[in-house]
C-alpha cells in the first residue's frame, strides 16, 4: 500500500504539477487531502481519503473506531469549501505574493533557495560559519521561526524552512529584522 499526504497539491506556482497520486493509477494507493491549506480551514478537520476501492472500503470499515462525526456547521462549511474552486485560486495568489516577497528578500540576503513551485514552504541554505540549529536560533531571536532541516531527518541539516504563514507585512517585517 502507498498513503500519499497531498494536502499541499493545490499551492503551485508555476505551471500546474500533477495534483495526485492517483493521477498514475489506484490500485495499491490511497491518497489523504484536507481543506486546512487548500482553503486555510485548519480547525475544521475536514479532509478525504480516496484511492483503490478495496482500501477505502478497508478505511471505512475501521473509520467509525478512529473518530467522531463532524458538527453539521463544520460539515455545510466543507461541502461549500470542497465545492468552490475559485477561493482556492484567490489563496495561491496570497501565497505567490508573499512567495516572491520573501524569495526576493532572501536573494537581497545573498541566501541560496531550494526551487520549487509548490507548497508555502521555503527552503532555504544554512549560511556559512552556522548549522541548522544556531541558525534558526538566530533567526528566532530576531523575532523569525523558522525550521532545522535536521527536524526532517538526517540530511538536511545544511537547510532551514520558512513557513509563508505570516501575512504581507509580517513577510516585509521578518525580512526587515532579519539579522545581517
Amino acid at each position: 500500500m502507498l498513503c500519499s499526504d497531498e494536502c499541499y497539491t493545490e499551492l503551485w506556482f508555476g505551471a500546474r504539477p500533477p495534483r495526485s497520486l492517483l493521477e498514475f493509477g489506484l490500485e495499491g494507493c490511497l491518497a489523504f487531502h484536507s481543506l486546512s491549506k487548500r482553503s486555510g480551514m485548519t480547525g475544521y478537520r475536514s479532509a478525504i481519503v480516496c484511492g483503490d476501492p478495496a482500501l477505502v472500503a478497508e478505511y471505512r470499515r475501521c473509520r467509525a473506531a478512529m473518530g467522531q462525526a463532524m458538527p453539521a456547521p463544520t460539515e455545510a462549511a466543507s461541502v461549500a469549501a470542497w465545492g468552490d474552486e475559485a477561493h482556492v485560486e484567490d489563496r495561491r495568489g496570497v501565497f505567490r505574493a508573499k512567495r516572491d516577497l520573501v524569495l526576493g528578500g532572501l536573494a537581497a540576503l545573498g541566501l541560496e533557495v531550494w526551487p520549487n513551485e509548490t507548497t508555502f514552504y521555503v527552503w532555504v541554505k544554512v549560511p556559512a560559519g552556522h548549522d541548522d540549529r544556531s541558525y534558526t536560533d538566530l533567526l528566532l531571536d530576531a523575532g523569525i521561526v523558522a525550521s532545522p532541516g535536521s527536524f526532517f531527518g538526517a540530511g538536511n541539516e545544511e537547510w532551514f524552512r520558512l513557513a509563508l504563514v505570516p501575512d504581507l507585512d509580517g513577510c516585509r517585517r521578518a525580512l526587515e529584522a532579519w539579522p545581517r
